[in-house]
């Protein structure tokens, strides 16, 4: 199965990376309902009820996130999604 109907099929909650450390940046992803089927962003804040706030384009944006990352590799990997959702629409 390819990296990006994986990514598509994943179906956790919450899932944070076990070397999040403490006042580390955060890039988080939540489901979308167009191709690549899932948004991410720079978390600003994680609240008591599961979600996060989000930094910039989406501030003050309250999401419920399938993924956080730290926030090097979650840029990659929106990145790496983006490409993928572009070749998928391209086929």
């Amino acid at each position: 199965m390819d990296e990006y109907k994986r990514f598509c099929e994943y179906q956790g909650s919450i899932q944070a990376d076990k070397t999040l450390e403490p006042g580390q940046r955060l890039f988080a992803f939540w489901r979308y309902d167009t191709l690549p089927y899932f948004l991410g962003g720079e978390v600003e804040e994680i609240l008591e009820s599961g979600k996060v706030r989000l930094k910039s384009v989406y501030k003050s944006l309250e999401v419920t996130p399938v993924k956080i990352l730290p926030y090097e590799i979650g840029i990659k990997a929106k990145a790496r999604l983006e490409e993928l959702g572009r070749e998928t629409r391209e086929k």
